[in-house]
């Protein structure tokens, strides 16, 4: 994922609104009515709107602005404003969501159980989360990374899966703004890898003493932190250069440098030992064999030979049993299944690997996806949900109102420019959602392939056609053609 729209918790560090953030509990309570009662002119307008125009349809098909059409399979729940990333709790009871929209930002548990969420822990600007977040090996802590507020926030997980807040770890200051991005906690807990995006390096910080114990510089615009499953080496992502870097532990430096495909950032082990990397700006998958130290397959998630880039692979799960791969692909909607390895552990041939299985639609721009700990459901948390409606409601965007009952950065933006409340700021107003999906049949899996072509178009001329005269570009940027 890229980085946050506005208020300096995203990618790019843009300056901070003067804050306030220590109003009365009233200033809270009256933004969120003038949100329930936008959101209820939101729900009117959806139920008046025609059958071809975008948003929320209520039949759990809902046509987007991009001329495509989301069906997520399995169940759905909201969550909150842009979820990015989840991980599961070690016991598998419980699935921790790490929302950094450009409103709210805020983790949520959910009990995997009920399929509920039992616990929302907000950051009001200027703190925020972003992205990162792991559990210790035995359960008991939990740690996320801090994005712009250059933080790791760090919690006790109680016996009931909820997180209790024990402080935060800096990383760096304001001014450096190393932006901490993605973690990793080593195999015998004693150590985090935290990648900082904005300043190139990897810290190693000592969790007993929650001190850094070592800074190392790595290549550019680093996103993703895995130790290997030894400890031995952390693997980092590198945004810029296509490339992972290898941080020996004991030697706390770069060790080696595997390249990969572009823009390669979320990373996972299989149970064979291979790394596997998503490659967004590939549109791609790489294997990587940590022994030999390089890239040994690419595996493409194109929809099809020679489409333009379009499916922006962003989160990975692997099967129980290491057959199946699991790419959630923000930019086509579905999470694509790959075969990995023979079911059968024993057979060591290489048949079939590397093969797409098939597609499964999903919600709006899936960025991970989690298997679950009996390895029968699909967890996917997807970053713009089901849409929204139109922007047209109470405290919508209006640069020349006066004032709002809100203060900037709790309700909404009272900033002068949007004076509006979050659920009707474009970059705020979408409620993030998560699918629950029980893992398919080969047979159902064709359905959903069949489903997944017929929502984003594929092999249908009819969206490529334009008037002569037409300013709006073919997908992938192709020439005009005439009706």
């Amino acid at each position: 994922m890229d980085g946050r729209a506005s208020k300096g918790s995203w990618r790019l560090p843009l300056p901070l609104v003067g804050g306030g953030l220590g109003r009365r509990r009233l200033v809270v309570a009256a933004a969120m009515a003038a949100a329930i009662v936008v959101g209820g002119a939101g729900a009117a307008f959806a139920a008046a709107r025609g059958a071809g125009e975008p948003g929320l349809q209520g039949s759990g098909k809902t046509p987007l602005i991009n001329n495509r059409t989301i069906t997520p399979a399995g169940s759905q729940i909201p969550l909150g404003d842009l979820p990015v990333n989840a991980v599961l709790s070690p016991d598998g009871a419980d699935l921790t969501v790490v929302n950094s929209g450009a409103g709210i930002q805020s983790l949520q548990v959910v009990a995997t159980g009920t399929g509920k969420v039992v616990q929302t822990t907000s950051y009001l600007v200027p703190d925020s989360v972003f992205v990162g977040a792991a559990y210790s090996p035995d359960g008991a802590q939990a740690f996320v990374a801090g994005g712009g507020s250059n933080v790791v926030h760090t919690f006790s997980v109680g016996g009931d899966g909820l997180l209790s807040k024990t402080g935060d770890i800096q990383i760096g200051t304001r001014q450096q703004n190393p932006f901490p991005t993605g973690i990793s906690v080593s195999p015998d807990g004693s150590q985090l890898a935290v990648a900082n995006n904005l300043a190139n390096t990897l810290d190693l910080i000592d969790l007993k003493s929650q001190q850094i114990t070592a800074t190392i510089p790595v290549g550019h615009y680093p996103y993703g932190a895995l130790f290997s499953h030894d400890g031995a080496n952390v693997y980092v992502s590198n945004w810029a250069d296509a490339s992972l870097s290898v941080v020996g532990t004991a030697e706390r430096a770069v060790t080696g440098t595997i390249k990969v495909g572009n823009h390669p950032n979320a990373m996972i082990w299989t149970p064979r030992g291979q790394l596997v990397v998503a490659d967004a700006n590939s549109d791609a998958v790489s294997i990587v064999d940590p022994s030999s130290g390089r890239e040994t397959k690419q595996i493409s998630v194109s929809p099809y030979r020679n489409a333009q880039l379009s499916s922006s692979p962003q989160g990975l799960a692997v099967s129980q049993d290491g057959s199946r791969l699991y790419v959630a692909d923000g930019g086509s909607d579905e999470v694509t299944v790959i075969q990995l390895a023979e079911k059968d552990a024993k057979r060591d041939d290489n048949e079939g690997v590397g093969n797409v299985l098939g597609r499964i639609p999903t919600a709006w721009y899936p960025t991970s996806v989690t298997v679950s700990k009996n390895g029968s459901q699909l967890y996917v948390t997807n970053a713009k949900g089901s849409g929204a409606g139109p922007n047209d409601g109470l405290f919508g965007p209006n640069p020349t109102r006066t004032s709002v009952p809100f203060q900037d950065g709790v309700g909404g933006y009272a900033d002068h420019y949007c004076n509006c409340s979050f659920n009707q700021f474009t970059a705020s107003m979408i409620v993030g959602t998560l699918s629950t999906i029980s893992v398919p049949s080969m047979q159902r899996l064709k359905i959903y392939t069949d489903q997944v072509a017929r929502n984003n178009h594929y092999g249908d001329e009819s969206i490529l056609k334009r008037s002569e005269n037409n300013p709006i570009p073919r997908p992938g940027g192709l020439p005009r053609s005439s009706t």
